[in-house]
């Protein structure tokens, strides 16, 4: 089984490569001009989420993955959960039709608890559970501009919960999407219709402004036999009635003049998502859950001189979410300040933060999950500084910082890093990180119950401790050729109070080549291994099978002709240890066929998991999986400037 794998894999590599190889034979085309290809543009591109400051890729002491607009356009995937699959080390696995278990480097969650989520720097969290409902997460897609992916804590500058990764998802400017974008999406196994339209517009010379308007089906899973999920009511291959629908507008205006800019954006969704639930508090069965939710955010950034830089942010947010037997309602208001400045040979930024978080809650008992008392209020009070220090100008940078927080669950806490860079020349650099950060306690953690009307039983923790992880990272980041860049890290996390008074490790690696044969052809490949085990007081050791040991994947985006595009994605997950269910390792091929018929008219086609009609992705406690099934799309675009 696993021999087959492995040759289903060489086998799909080497197909995936083909081009290279036509395009090689050309007479007419030297294999010199191909690979004239430079890739220092792929090291140039600027991230946020490492120093909360404009950053060179290649200059960051972190394992930092970019995935590009091109890539989103061209990859065959409709969704942000499904897009994160491209990045190496992140665990993405779909339970059901509408519903996703994500993480980095760790076992993969339905909430992912253990990442820090943004959009645009507003936090996407959920503060029941601490973490991401991903069924709501989207936006118009062509106006994402790039996600970026922190493998690894950053918890010093962005809180708590950034104990395994940081995921930004960075939207365009508005300057940049001026005029009319219209698409529509019709499709089997992902994505069951995705239509909308985007219109932007210069107001002024200093300010322009868009707003968008969309909707989406999530298509249905599949029941699958016992053997593959905790499916024992209903029969293997029907279809599961596990979609969801959103509806979903927004917009964002952007003024800038010389030294001082203003964003302002928002947005509202109203949807329904379905799926069948296991739990004992419940019948088990299809549920439907009503959600909708909203946001607006505002940003000042303010330039001064000596290189000085002030930010302003803050957001509201508003979510609800109610099905059968449980109703909940948030709001978030975040006020953040940031202020960076340079001195003879550093570089320091600081801030200070306040968020406050109300939420209502409703349960129909008996034998709900429920949360005593209802409704509560609760203040997070944080504090960050970060120093970058030159220590040899252009050749050794030494990063260290802190950050201080207060919440209302287990008080006071602290995150601290230290990263260091060492630039062996313009191509070529080591870095390394030794990162404390940390996972505080939520509402679920402390207040949670199981309400059968007449008697309760407590189901949480009123002393919950936060949950420390220590990680240290090497990393390695080069340029070998014009046409081939590789990106190498390795890593040890050390996670504590991780059920009673155990601690957990998982260890690894991810290698990441990018190759470029000249302008028409880019393979992005990477590979990463990963390992776990827990650790008891009496001091066994067992090894953690949760987290898939291999993982890998491979991009192919070949453009034979100016308005032809030709992509092919693979995507290798190996099996893991559920309880009582076992996750198979996966291969997944995606196709993607792109054609710009003039400069207004586009025509996008794919297809999705050709190499299975179904398979098991993940698993959730609390219903049940479903396949995720083979399937495709046709897209037709207008763009008007």
């Amino acid at each position: 089984m696993q021999s087959r794998c492995y040759i289903r894999i060489v086998t799909l590599f080497v197909y995936t490569l083909w081009p290279a190889v036509l395009i090689a034979a050309d007479k007419a085309t030297p294999l010199d001009e191909l690979l004239e290809m430079d890739l220092a543009r792929l090291m140039d591109v600027e991230v946020n989420l490492v120093s909360r400051t404009p950053q060179r890729q290649f200059d960051t002491p972190a394992a930092v993955y970019v995935i590009s607009r091109e890539q989103i356009q061209r990859s065959g995937l409709k969704t942000i959960p499904d897009l994160l699959r491209l990045a190496p080390g992140v665990q993405v696995g779909k339970i059901d039709g509408s519903t996703w278990s994500i993480d980095i480097r760790n076992n993969p969650s339905r909430f992912s608890r253990n990442l820090q989520v943004l959009m645009d720097g507003r936090t996407l969290y959920n503060p029941l559970f601490g973490g991401v409902n991903w069924d709501v997460q989207d936006t118009f897609l062509p106006d994402i501009e790039r996600i970026e992916v922190i493998r690894g804590p950053g918890g010093t500058l962005w809180g708590t919960n950034a104990v395994d990764g940081i995921i930004n998802i960075v939207t365009r400017r508005s300057e940049d999407t001026i005029g009319t974008r219209l698409q529509g999406l019709v499709g089997r196994g992902d994505v069951a219709y995705d239509g909308g339209g985007r219109y932007g517009t210069r107001l002024s010379e200093n300010l322009s402004a868009r707003a968008y308007v969309k909707t989406r089906e999530l298509d249905n899973g599949e029941f699958l036999d016992s053997s593959q999920s905790n499916n024992t009511l209903f029969p293997a291959g029907d279809i599961a009635h596990d979609d969801a629908n959103l509806t979903q507008a927004g917009f964002r205006s952007d003024w800038h003049k010389q030294s001082a800019t203003l964003s302002l954006q928002g947005d509202y969704y109203d949807g329904e998502t379905r799926d069948v639930n296991s739990t004992i508090t419940s019948n088990p069965g299809n549920s439907d859950t009503d959600v909708s939710g909203g946001n607006l955010l505002a940003r000042w950034t303010q330039r001064y001189r000596h290189n000085s830089e002030l930010k302003l942010q803050a957001y509201y947010d508003y979510t609800r979410r109610s099905d059968e037997t449980f109703r909940e309602k948030h709001n978030i208001f975040d006020l953040d300040i940031q202020h960076s400045f340079s001195v003879p040979r550093q570089r320091l930024t600081w801030g200070v933060g306040y968020r406050h978080l109300q939420d209502k809650t409703q349960n129909k008992p008996p034998g709900t999950f429920a949360l005593r008392p209802e409704n509560r209020n609760d203040n997070l009070y944080t504090s960050f500084a970060q120093d970058q220090i030159n220590i040899l100008p252009n050749k050794l940078q030494l990063t260290v910082g802190g950050k201080f927080e207060h919440n209302d669950y287990s008080g006071y806490e602290y995150q601290s890093s230290g990263r260091l860079l060492w630039t062996l020349n313009t191509r070529h650099n080591i870095w390394a990180a030794i990162t404390r950060a940390v996972r505080t306690p939520t509402r679920a953690d402390e207040d949670a119950i199981l309400d059968f009307g007449d008697f309760i039983i407590p189901i949480s923790d009123e002393n919950s401790k936060a949950q420390p992880m220590l990680s240290r990272e090497i990393g390695y980041r080069g340029q070998w050729a014009h046409w081939l860049a590789v990106d190498v890290a390795t890593y040890w996390n050390r996670y504590s109070h991780t059920g009673s008074t155990s601690t957990r490790e998982i260890w690894g690696f991810e290698v990441n080549p990018h190759l470029a044969f000249g302008e028409n052809l880019s393979v992005e490949t990477w590979y990463a291994y990963s390992r776990g085990r827990r650790n008891t007081p009496a001091g066994q050791k067992t090894n953690q099978e949760l987290v898939p040991n291999h993982t890998a994947g491979l991009s192919s985006y070949w453009q034979p002709q100016t308005n032809w595009q030709t992509d092919i994605t693979i995507l290798y997950v190996d099996s893991t240890g559920r309880t009582n269910v076992d996750i198979d390792s996966q291969t997944r091929l995606d196709l993607h066929v792109g054609w710009a018929a003039n400069r207004h008219w586009r025509l996008d086609g794919g297809l999705n998991n050709l190499l299975d009609a179904k398979h098991a992705e993940s698993f959730d406690s609390t219903k049940i999986n479903t396949g995720v099934r083979r399937g495709g799309y046709l897209q037709i675009g207008y763009n008007f400037e």
